[in-house]
């Protein structure tokens, strides 16, 4: 669900995001807030730290949709954003975010690519993938479908070893890793790697 005032008002968003969530029998909503906050946080980044924190403060989930680093007005790119600090925000805050936009923009400095080809990024580009403490380059991981062929539940089981009949859940993880044998007089020794998936194009 998009804020209101064109995806602005995060403020509003978050003094209903709670009543809605409650609504929702499975409670299952992602509220977003697109960031020209040229004038709605004063392009200030103590501003926009604080309407952030307020957001998390409900303990509703929140992305920032339209990240960019420029900004439309009566005409378009009026206005420049603070998008690097509010970025830097997101990461110390593990706030996503979502930025525009590839191509094909009425404001093309607005680009991410200059032709729609990864190849051809635009230097605003280049720091949306490349920065070395928010670039989704260093941070983004790949989806279980792009990595498998298909998508994993986390309730669905890898199995190790048809021999061993050991199983491990949820796949994939994040904080807590279930492994079940059937044999409970073997002994194993557990490795865990994290490795990092980088979509690449």
């Amino acid at each position: 669900i998009d804020a209101p005032d064109c995806g602005t008002g995060l403020d509003d968003l978050v003094s209903i995001g709670s009543t809605l969530q409650t609504a929702d029998p499975i409670h299952n909503l992602i509220f977003s807030a697109h960031t020209y906050w040229y004038n709605y946080a004063s392009n200030d980044s103590l501003k926009m730290r604080n309407k952030i924190i307020n957001a998390l403060s409900k303990n509703i989930p929140i992305v920032l949709g339209e990240v960019a680093n420029l900004q439309d007005d009566t005409s378009p790119c009026q206005y420049n954003l603070n998008y690097k600090q509010l970025l830097k925000i997101c990461q110390e805050l593990k706030v996503s975010w979502l930025a525009w936009g590839w191509d094909h923009d009425i404001c093309s400095n607005r680009q991410l690519s200059s032709d729609g080809n990864y190849a051809h990024l635009t230097s605003y580009g280049n720091d949306i993938v490349n920065n070395p403490i928010y670039g989704i380059k260093l941070h983004s991981t790949r989806t279980s479908n792009l990595v498998y062929g298909q998508c994993i539940s986390n309730s669905e089981t890898s199995e190790i070893s048809d021999s061993d009949n050991i199983s491990i859940y949820p796949n994939p993880f994040s904080t807590v890793l279930n492994i079940k044998s059937d044999n409970s007089t073997e002994e194993y020794t557990v490795k865990i790697i994290k490795q990092l998936h980088v979509a690449n194009n």
